[in-house]
C-alpha cells in the first residue's frame, strides 16, 4: 500500500488552540451569567410562595424589569415595599379578589420612579393615615386591583414627577379619601370604581391636576369629589352618585373641569362652588339632588355650558352670599323649588338658558339678590316666571316668558331692576292674563321694547 504523504492529507481547519479556548470560556461564562439573572427581564417570573417565601424576599432578589407572580392568598408585610423601577408584580389568578397584600405599619407601596406595575392584587393597608399606595414618582400602572384602607387612603399621589396609570380599580372602604392628589401631582384614573369611602371620593388639592375618566364615585360620607387651594384636574364621562356630601364641592381657588358627567341622587346638593372657587362644567347632568342642583356662595364664580339640572327635590341653581357663576345655554326644570334662586347679593349671568316647568318659579330674586338674564326662555313653572322683591335688582333683556301658570314677571316689596325687549305672552295668574304684575311698592323698575309695553307703577 502506497503510504500518503502527510502534506497531502485532509486536516480539518481547527482555529489556533489560543483563540479557541478564548471562544469556549467566553461562552461558557455568558451561560453561567443568564443562570444567575432569574427575575430579570424576560425570564420566568420569580413565584411566591414557590420560589420565595415572602413578597419581600421575592423583591429583594427580582432584578429591575422583573417579574413577581404571586399565588392565591394572604401575605402580610412587614414594612413598606419603596419601588423605583420597572418591576411587575402580579396576581398569577387574575383575580384580585384572591391575592390579597396586606400592611399594618405604614404604605403599603411607595413609588418614587420608574414604571412599575401592579395587576390583579387586593392591597390592604391598615395602618392609621397612611395609603395602600404613595406615589411621589414615576409613572407606575396600577391594574384591575383593589385598594381599601379601613384608616387611611387608597392612593396618594404627590409631586409634579408623580403620574401613575390607575386602571379598571376599584377604591373602597377607606377612612381617609379614594384618590388624592396633591402638590402637582397627577395622575390618570380610567374606568375606576370609587365608593363607600368615609372621606370624599377624590381629593385634590395644591395645584393637583389628575385627569379622571369614566370613572363611577358614589356612596361615599363625604363629597364625591372635592377640589380646592388652585387643585384642577379633568373629569370626563365620570358618574357621581348617592355621596352623602355635595357631589362636587369647588373651593378656595380650586379650578377642575368636568365634561359629560351626571352628579345625581346625593344626599346633599349636586355642585357647589364657595370661597373663590372656579371650575367648567360642559354637558353635564345634575339632577334627582336632595338640595341644590348647584349652589355658588363667597366669590364662587364657575361657568356652567349646556348643563342640565333637573329633577331636584330643592332649587335648580342657588347663588347667594355674593356668589357669581355663568350659565350659558342650560336646561333646568323639574324641580321641586324655583329653578333659580338668587339673595345677599348673589350676582350670576344666565345667558340662553331655558327655565321650565318647575312646580314652584322659574327664578326669585330677593333679599338684596341681583342678576342678568340674557336671551333666556321661561316657560310652564308653577309660580312667577320671574318674581324680584325685598330689594333685589335684576336685568332681564331678550327673554321670552310664557305658558306661565301665574304671572310672567312679578316685582313688588322694592324689588327693582331693567327689563328690555322681552317677549311675554300667555301667562295666566288666578285664571286672568298677568303678563306683568308690578305692584306700587316695588322699588324703581325701568323697561323698554317689550311686547307688551311693561305697565307703569
Amino acid at each position: 500500500m502506497k503510504e500518503v504523504p502527510n502534506s497531502q492529507l485532509h486536516t480539518p481547519n481547527f482555529p489556533e488552540a489560543p483563540m479557541y479556548r478564548f471562544r469556549f470560556l467566553l461562552i461558557f461564562a455568558l451561560f453561567l451569567g443568564l443562570a444567575r439573572t432569574s427575575g430579570a427581564a424576560g425570564d420566568d417570573p420569580l413565584m411566591v410562595p414557590d420560589d420565595y417565601p415572602t413578597i419581600e424576599e421575592a423583591f429583594e432578589n427580582v432584578k429591575d424589569g422583573g417579574v413577581i407572580s404571586i399565588r392565591p392568598g394572604k401575605y402580610r408585610l412587614g414594612r413598606t415595599l419603596e419601588v423605583k423601577g420597572d418591576v411587575t408584580f402580579q396576581g398569577v389568578s387574575g383575580l384580585a379578589e384572591e391575592v390579597i397584600i396586606v400592611c399594618a405599619y405604614s404604605d403599603v407601596f411607595k413609588v418614587t420612579g420608574g414604571s412599575p406595575r401592579f395587576q390583579n392584587v387586593t392591597v390592604n393597608c391598615t395602618a392609621t393615615k397612611r395609603n395602600c399606595f404613595y406615589v411621589t414618582g414615576g409613572t407606575p400602572t396600577i391594574f384591575q386591583c383593589v385598594l381599601t384602607s379601613s384608616k387611611g387612603g387608597g392612593i396618594l399621589v404627590e409631586g409634579k414627577e408623580a403620574d401613575p396609570l390607575v386602571d379598571k380599580c376599584e377604591m373602597k372602604n377607606c377612612g381617609g379619601p379614594g384618590v388624592c392628589v396633591i402638590q402637582e401631582g397627577r395622575g390618570r384614573f380610567k374606568e375606576c370604581e370609587i365608593f363607600r369611602n368615609k372621606m370624599a371620593g377624590i381629593e385634590v388639592v395644591d395645584s393637583g391636576d389628575p385627569t379622571v375618566t369614566e370613572c363611577t364615585i358614589h356612596e361615599g360620607k363625604g363629597p364625591g369629589v372635592i377640589v380646592s387651594k388652585k387643585g384642577r384636574g379633568k373629569f370626563t364621562d365620570c358618574e357621581i352618585y348617592e355621596n352623602k356630601g355635595t357631589g362636587v364641592e369647588v373651593n378656595e381657588a380650586g379650578n377642575p373641569t368636568f365634561t359629560d358627567c351626571q352628579i345625581y341622587d346625593g344626599r346633599a346638593g349636586g355642585v357647589f362652588v364657595g370661597k373663590k372657587g372656579l371650575g367648567q362644567f360642559k354637558d353635564c347632568e345634575i339632577y334627582a339632588n336632595a338640595e341644590p342642583g348647584i349652589e355658588v356662595n363667597e366669590s364662587g364664580n364657575p361657568t356652567f355650558t349646556e348643563c342640565s339640572v333637573f329633577n331636584g327635590k330643592a332649587s335648580g341653581v342657588f347663588v347667594w352670599q355674593e356668589g357669581l357663576g355663568t350659565f350659558n345655554g342650560c336646561e333646568i326644570y323639574r324641580n321641586e323649588k324655583p329653578g333659580v334662586v338668587i339673595q345677599e347679593a348673589g350676582n350670576p349671568t344666565f345667558t340662553g338658558c331655558e327655565i321650565h316647568n318647575g312646580k314652584q318659579h322659574g327664578a326669585v330674586v330677593w333679599n338684596e339678590g341681583l342678576g342678568t338674564f340674557k336671551d333666556c326662555e321661561i316657560y310652564a313653572n308653577a309660580e312667577p316666571g320671574i318674581e324680584v322683591w325685598d330689594s333685589a335688582n335684576l336685568t332681564v333683556t331678550g327673554c321670552n316668558l310664557h305658558d306661565g301658570k301665574s304671572s310672567g314677571i312679578y316685582v313688588h316689596d322694592k324689588g327693582a331692576g331693567t327689563f328690555s325687549t322681552n317677549t311675554l305672552s300667555k301667562n295666566y295668574r288666578d285664571g286672568k292674563l298677568s303678563n306683568w304684575a308690578i305692584e306700587f311698592n316695588a322699588g324703581k323698575v325701568k323697561g323698554s321694547g317689550n311686547t307688551p309695553e311693561m305697565p307703569k307703577h
